[in-house]
């Protein structure tokens, strides 16, 4: 069996220190990502956040081609009437 060394043991009690602390904070961060989905967007988990996404970015590409084609219908008709 191979035994650690005093400073061995520290460094290595150092790493679990540091470890530990940052999967606390990535451990919160994520907590107040899920409390923002919920608040905002009424969902509670990736799953649905991703499902609602991919409806938002239709609905989004649909109200986009709609004023393109009003513009388009608005150019059409007022061409050339500019004073």
């Amino acid at each position: 069996m191979s035994e650690i060394t005093e400073k061995q043991y520290r460094h290595l009690k150092q790493e679990v220190e540091t470890t530990k602390t940052a999967a606390e904070r990535a451990k919160g961060a994520l907590d107040a990502t899920i409390n923002t989905l919920k608040s905002e967007y009424g969902v509670d988990n990736l799953k649905a956040a991703k499902k609602q996404l991919a409806t938002l970015q239709k609905d989004a590409e649909a109200i986009e081609a709609e004023f393109v084609e009003a513009f388009e219908a608005y150019e059409t008709k007022w061409k050339g009437q500019e004073e």
